[in-house]
């Protein structure tokens, strides 16, 4: 058996009494071929069948061919350790084998939640990664991906300190080819614009049935949480390429 139950993010609950250093934990599953990954809590019931021709794509970073035969589109949360782990060993892959190849473009879709739970510290890593995100793609999207992998690979556990806005900015100066005061400058002046986006790709998702990140739609199917066997990844791509 190759998954790995998914994890919820610490809440707060509303009660008169609460146990000191109580964890709230739960093992969720995505499906029965699903692995690892965060959860939100309360997911309801998809209100849109998951449908690729359905996704809003314009306007969002992506990767490979324009006119690629596949489109996935790809939600994730900068926060997200299971996130990390699916960069490193799925979406590498992906991308070797489709993105480089022509066949496939990934379009990647903001599902950012985790930074909401350490918000009481006065920050929201998870918004400000996003935020930045969106301002590289819009400075220099040829580096975009440069920079969103080095983001994935630098961030530690979910919340654990890494990934404020310093941190990111430190970040950002070291890829070149991104200019990191434009980047910034960008932050403050389309802050609005930018959050109206970043808060309508988590609305989609949820409206397909995504509960957590990462999460993939490739064709007609919802594939989520941390696949660890990737011939469940490419078997449904490999299926739109014929």
């Amino acid at each position: 058996m190759d998954e790995k139950p998914i994890s919820k993010s610490n809440l707060l609950i509303p009660f008169s009494i609460i146990f000191a250093g109580l964890i709230i934990g739960g093992a969720v599953y995505f499906s029965n071929n699903r692995s690892g990954g965060a959860a939100v809590p309360g997911a309801k019931v998809p209100a849109v069948a998951a449908d690729i021709s359905k996704v809003v794509t314009d306007g969002r970073p992506f990767i490979g061919n324009p006119n690629a035969k596949v489109t996935i589109a790809y939600w994730f949360d900068y926060q997200c350790p299971y996130c990390k782990l699916n960069e490193q060993k799925n979406i590498s892959q992906i991308v070797a084998q489709y993105v480089q190849t022509g066949k496939v473009k990934i379009v990647f879709k903001d599902y950012q939640f985790l930074g909401m739970y350490s918000k009481d510290q006065g920050r929201d890593d998870s918004m400000s990664a996003a935020l930045m995100a969106r301002a590289v793609w819009e400075v220099s999207p040829e580096k975009f991906y440069d920079w969103h992998s080095a983001v994935m690979n630098k961030q530690d556990d979910e919340n654990a300190g890494w990934g404020s806005e310093a941190d990111l900015l430190a970040l950002t100066k070291t890829i070149p080819g991104v200019d990191a005061v434009k980047v910034q400058g960008l932050m403050v002046s389309k802050k609005a614009v930018y959050e109206k986006m970043i808060n309508e790709d988590r609305t989609e998702g949820a409206s397909f049935g995504i509960e957590g990140t990462p999460a993939m739609i490739v064709g007609k199917e919802v594939l989520g949480g941390y696949i660890q066997d990737f011939p469940k990844i490419s078997g449904p791509i490999d299926a739109l390429l014929k």
